[in-house]
């Protein structure tokens, strides 16, 4: 046990004395950098054998800025000291910090006279749902930017691209995009009456539950949409036709509800025409006045579910 632990402190003192003979050499003169990059590395890295295909006795004539990318490789291998091979005659602590420090001030400092980031375009384009989100994490304004802007162009599988590709229409339609934008957000009257349409997709079922408005309820939809001011807002619902213009479903009586994040402010009672026929319903009944706060909020409209009985079967 006492020689072990006598190795152990030997090892660290060892360790300790290696490190300070490192951070205490002096920097590499130019000569002093060729003969170790000759000792050490011509051999596998000459003219003869090219390891890597990389031969560095060409490059020692030119200054180490001249070949800026072959040098940072070499770094790389430095600092993991995986060269020279282990087999090989490998150089003292010491004389890699000196090889690795000599690089690393010539590469430094080429950079800073010459910055190369590669081609950086100073500005990309958002997408539209970029563009979406950035109105909404900024001004706190949702919008439908389908409606504002025309569908993104995907090149090589990406639908953003620089500035430089847009055109003057695309360019009127930012402009138009955001002057609507800053209206919204600062809640500036339009001085006549606007509205929105909302609809609902032929192929969306009104039998099962839609996600976001209160269990008990199926159909219709839920919407998103900005008020811009506080005030009384009126709706109008008009209900689907098939080509013949007709209802199509509308059989016995139906509770159709508006609602305002999740609160009831309209309620309707839909059933068949007294003239029995689909076509001749009156859509303007389904229209409703209410008051709504300023900002976002969730409109919804759907019918309220009735419970069906359990038919009896043979046994």
């Amino acid at each position: 046990m006492q020689s072990v632990a006598l190795q152990v402190a030997t090892l660290s003192l060892l360790a300790v004395g290696y490190l300070g003979e490192a951070e205490g050499a002096p920097p590499l003169t130019d000569d002093g950098f060729e003969k170790l990059v000759t000792r050490y590395c011509v051999d596998c890295h000459g003219p003869d054998l090219k390891e890597g295909e990389l031969d560095l006795t060409g490059l020692l004539d030119d200054p180490v800025s001249d070949h800026v990318a072959k040098w940072e490789h070499v770094v790389r291998r430095l600092d993991g000291r995986q060269m020279p091979p282990v087999a090989a005659e490998r150089p003292s602590e010491a004389d890699y910090t000196g090889l690795r420090q000599y690089l690393v001030e010539r590469l430094d400092a080429a950079a800073k006279r010459s910055p190369s980031p590669g081609h950086v375009d100073g500005l990309r384009r958002l997408n539209r749902t970029e563009y979406r989100n950035a109105v909404r994490d900024l001004l706190g304004v949702e919008i439908n930017a389908a409606d504002l802007l025309p569908a993104d162009q995907s090149s090589h599988g990406f639908d953003n691209v620089t500035v430089g590709d847009l055109s003057p229409g695309l360019l009127t339609r930012y402009v138009r995009a955001a002057e609507k934008i800053a209206r919204l957000a600062v809640g500036t009257p339009t001085g006549r009456p606007d509205g929105t349409t909302f609809r609902i997709k032929a192929d969306v079922t009104q039998e099962r539950h839609v996600p976001g408005l209160p269990l008990g309820t199926r159909g219709g939809g839920l919407f998103r949409h900005h008020f811009r001011q506080a005030g009384d807002y009126e709706l109008q619902i008009r209900l689907t036709r098939d080509r013949n213009d007709e209802v199509e479903g509308l059989h016995g009586k139906h509770r159709l509800e508006v609602l305002l994040d999740r609160k009831r402010v309209a309620a309707f009672d839909v059933e068949r025409p007294k003239s029995g026929k689909l076509a001749d319903f009156d859509d303007s009944r389904l229209r409703a006045r209410f008051k709504a706060p300023a900002g976002p909020h969730d409109l919804g409209v759907t019918f309220v579910r009735r419970g069906a009985s359990v038919e009896e079967t043979k046994r």
